[in-house]
Parts: structure tokens; sequence; C-alpha cells
């Protein structure tokens, strides 16, 4: 349910969990932050910026709907 996806979004885990996610398809890389040993840096791959400009359209529209509801 939806209520169950915003309950598990605001975990700590959650964020790990999403950088996984998106790691194990390709869409961003995970490299170690040379100035912090135990810090990684997450960076988009080409496949990545490539689903985010083919979704642009659609994330734009959602961000409107979203939005929409609110008072200026």
């Amino acid at each position: 349910s939806v209520w169950h996806s915003i309950s598990y979004l605001r975990k700590p885990q959650a964020m790990a969990d999403i950088v996984t996610a998106l790691e194990a398809r390709g869409h961003i890389a995970r490299t170690p932050d040379p100035a912090h040993g135990r810090r990684l840096r997450t960076s988009l791959t080409a496949e990545g910026r490539a689903l985010l400009a083919a979704l642009a359209d659609e994330v734009g529209a959602l961000e409107e709907r979203m939005l929409a509801a609110l008072d200026p």
C-alpha cells in the first residue's frame, strides 16, 4: 500500500536499499571518497543519465500534479 511505502522510505535503511538497487541496475556507480575513507560517492552512469533524460517529461508532469494541490 501507499502508506506502507511511505513508512518504509522514512527508515534509514531505505536509502541504502535504493542506492543498492540503482547500482545493481547500472544506473549509478559508487566510488570511494578520497577525502574520507568510509564514505562512498555516488554518480550517474551513462545508462542512468539516459534513463533520467527519457523520463524527464513524465517526472515533470508528476511534479506539476503533486504541486498543484499546494497553495502558492
